[in-house]
């Protein structure tokens, strides 16, 4: 992969939940959202060097809303290119 060749890149995979169910649990579902996407790259040639899972639970939510629309935006995991130094 393009990623695969680039020395100078790591990969940040950052889990989040919506804010129902306890902190406790979100926490846990997030690492387990963003560990399902590293294994699925590392799944498929991606080193696991070049990957960093962090998760957040409800800490960073992506609205403030209380809709299903809304709490289905905060259930998500970003992918955040980083440049080596």
């Amino acid at each position: 992969s393009t990623m695969g060749s680039r020395q100078d890149l790591t990969v940040e995979l950052r889990g989040h939940t919506d804010v129902r169910g306890t902190e406790g649990f979100n926490n846990d579902l997030s690492a387990r959202r963003a560990k399902a996407v590293m294994k699925y790259l590392t799944d498929n040639r991606m080193s696991k060097s070049k990957l960093n899972v962090l998760y957040f639970g409800e800490k960073e939510l992506a609205t403030s809303g209380t809709s299903s629309s809304e709490h289905q935006k905060n259930r998500r995991v970003e992918i955040v290119y980083k440049r080596s130094n």
